[in-house]
């Protein structure tokens, strides 16, 4: 049997409303920018049988600090975080990663939220907000709750969110603002690409010396990954050569990358490391 066409767009005007909206049609998609669902609904892969366009609720766009934390709506463009004076002051992961994001025509209608909740593992937002220890806030029947972003992925285009749910805000904890941060990617194309393998590192840094670090790759794992053991061992060491070679060594047997046409596996892991090391400094250097 032919899967539905879709047959209602519904526009609500508040987090409630597009709730009750997700609810009453279990086939049900919220759209925001629509430059993931737009693809797969063309492609056929998926057949909603109503859209819920969340671009007029107020409460989901825009960028503010809330007790020191930085609160981004679901509903913001990739192009208004790249031109925010905050993010490119005191997040630069964020804007590395966002200037990569497609051309600037889709940075001006891809959102946040979207990037997240497409759940591949080479979106090129998801490290930078990892190493970020972000959270997001996600609304439905049930209410609010609050989730750790290693927690939300699940596996390729899937996560954590229950029917009906959708993600409102992701939240940027005060304590990092500051933190020392970059991303980098391997890619054939510059730009209007997807990563080959990725890598996102925060970093604190005292007196020459590592004091916390958050090490990210995407690309090389079900789902975007930390690399904890590398973060444990940097932990009080300056940033020597045999340091490095010791976090590109654990970068790289992190990875669990596929082959396919795009590069082998061997390749993948193998960029890992580098990678991992590439943005380790870059980001101290931003110091």
């Amino acid at each position: 049997m032919a899967e539905p066409k879709t047959t209602e767009y519904v526009v609500p005007q508040s987090v409630g409303e597009a709730v009750e909206a997700l609810s009453e049609s279990p086939k049900a998609r919220v759209i925001a920018g629509g430059t993931d669902l737009m693809v797969g609904m063309r492609e056929g892969h998926v057949h909603p049988t109503r859209l819920v366009d969340i671009t007029r609720i107020q409460e989901l766009i825009g960028i503010s600090t809330q007790n020191g934390s930085l609160r981004i709506g679901a509903a913001t463009k990739i192009d208004e975080i790249l031109h925010h004076p905050t993010v490119r002051s005191e997040y630069p992961a964020l804007v590395d990663a966002g200037q990569l994001l497609g051309g600037w025509q889709i940075q001006n209608m891809a959102t946040l939220a979207g990037n997240l909740c497409n759940a591949s593992p080479a979106a090129e937002m998801s490290g930078p907000l990892l190493v970020l220890d972000a959270e997001v806030e996600v609304m439905g029947p049930s209410g609010e709750r609050r989730i750790p972003l290693g927690e939300f992925w699940t596996g390729p285009g899937k996560t954590v969110l229950e029917p009906a749910e959708i993600l409102t805000t992701i939240v940027i904890p005060g304590k990092v603002s500051g933190r020392l941060s970059a991303y980098q990617r391997v890619d054939i194309r510059h730009s209007v690409d997807i990563a080959l393998v990725s890598s996102a590192v925060g970093v604190e840094l005292s007196e020459g010396k590592v004091q916390l670090a958050r090490i990210a790759l995407g690309a090389v794992a079900p789902t975007v990954i930390r690399v904890t053991e590398a973060e444990a061992y940097l932990q009080g060491r300056t940033l020597s050569e045999e340091v490095l070679d010791k976090v590109e060594d654990l970068a790289e047997a992190a990875a669990v990358p596929i082959t396919d046409v795009r590069a082998s596996a061997e390749y993948r892991s193998a960029m890992a490391g580098v990678l991992a090391r590439r943005v380790l400094l870059l980001a101290a250097e931003r110091g």
